[in-house]
C-alpha cells in the first residue's frame, strides 16, 4: 500500500498513472477502506519520502499526500500535522519546479483539512489540532522568504482563527504578537518605496493615512480584532509584555499603527485588567502622538 502511494499515485506521465491505478485497483479492491485503515502508516512513509534524493519520488509523494489527505477524517493522525506542515513547506521551496507545483497542491489540501479540524465541534481533537497546527504555522510560515509559502500559511492562520472560536484563547498572546509584527513586513513594498520618495510633506501625510486605513481593514487586523473578545485577566499577563515590546522595537508604520489600534480595542474591552500596564501605555500614547498614528 505504502509503496504504491510513494512511487506513483499520480505522476506527470499519464500512462504510468493509469498503470499504477490499474495495479492498485486489482490488488486492493476496497481502496478507500484500506487507506483509511493504514492512513497513519502511509503518512509516516510519505513524510520520509517527501525529502528523498530523487525528485520523482518527492513529486509523487506530494501528490500521494494530496490524495491521502483529501476528504478524510484526520482524528487518528492529528499528532502528525505539525511534521507534515514543516516538511511540506520545505518542499514548496524545492529546486525542481514540478515538485514545487505538486507540493503547492498538497499544501492547499493540507490547509483545508487543517482549517476543518481546528473546530470546537471536534471536541478534544479540535483543541489538540489547534494547539499543534497554529504555533507551527506562526513559527514556520509567516517569516518565510517565499511568497507562496507565506501566503498559504497566513491564509490558513486567518481561517483557523475564525473557525477555532474559543479554542483560540490559549494562543492569543503568540498569535497577536506574530500578526502585529507581520503587518509591516507583508505590506506591499511599492508603498514603502513611494513613501520614501515622496517630495511633498502633505502628500506624505495623505499616503500614510491611506496606509493606516488599509492596515485597519486588512484580514490580519480583522483577526487581531476577532481575538479581543476572548481576552481576559488570564490572557493579559502574557499578552501585554509582548505587545509593549513590539511597540518599542517594532519597525514600520503597519506594526506601529496595528499596535495602537489593538491597544485601543483592549482599553475598551477590559480596562480594569490593564491597570498594571497603565504607566507603560501612557508612554506608548506619547510615542503615538509623536508619530501621528
Amino acid at each position: 500500500i505504502r509503496d504504491k502511494l510513494v512511487t506513483g499515485v499520480q505522476t506527470c506521465a499519464l500512462p504510468i498513472y493509469q498503470a499504477m491505478s490499474s495495479i492498485w485497483s486489482a490488488v486492493v479492491p476496497e481502496t478507500q477502506k484500506t487507506v483509511d485503515k493504514y492512513l497513519k502508516e502511509i503518512l509516516r512513509d510519505l513524510l520520509n519520502n517527501l525529502t528523498a534524493n530523487q525528485w520523482r519520488v518527492r513529486e509523487s509523494s506530494c501528490l500521494a499526500l494530496n490524495d491521502a489527505l483529501r476528504g478524510r477524517q484526520l482524528d487518528e493522525v492529528v499528532d502528525l500535522l505539525p511534521e507534515i506542515w514543516e516538511t511540506l513547506l520545505r518542499v514548496m521551496d524545492d529546486i525542481k519546479e514540478s515538485v514545487r507545483k505538486a507540493a503547492d497542491t498538497a499544501g492547499k489540501t493540507l490547509s483545508r483539512v487543517s482549517i476543518k479540524i481546528c473546530d470546537p465541534n471536534y471536541g478534544q481533537v479540535g483543541s489538540q489540532a489547534t494547539s499543534l497546527v497554529l504555533p507551527c504555522l506562526l513559527k514556520s510560515g509567516l517569516n518565510s522568504p517565499v511568497d507562496e509559502i507565506r501566503n498559504l500559511c497566513l491564509n490558513t492562520i486567518l481561517k483557523i482563527s475564525k473557525n477555532a472560536g474559543v479554542l483560540l484563547k490559549p494562543h492569543i498572546p503568540v498569535l497577536v504578537a506574530a500578526l502585529l509584527e507581520a503587518l509591516s513586513g507583508l505590506e506591499p513594498q511599492q508603498l514603502n518605496y513611494i513613501s520614501l520618495h515622496m517630495g511633498s510633506e502633505v502628500s506624505q501625510e495623505k499616503l500614510d493615512m491611506l496606509r493606516i486605513a488599509a492596515i485597519k481593514t486588512s484580514p490580519m487586523m480583522e483577526t487581531i480584532n476577532l481575538s479581543v473578545q476572548y481576552i481576559d485577566e488570564t490572557v493579559i499577563p502574557e499578552l501585554m509584555p509582548r505587545v509593549l515590546d513590539i511597540v518599542k522595537s517594532g519597525v514600520g508604520l503597519g506594526t506601529k499603527a496595528g499596535c495602537s489600534h489593538f491597544i485601543i480595542q483592549l482599553v475598551n474591552h477590559c480596562p480594569r485588567d490593564l491597570n498594571p500596564y497603565a504607566g507603560k501605555m501612557w508612554h506608548l500614547y506619547s510615542m503615538v502622538c509623536m508619530t501621528g498614528i
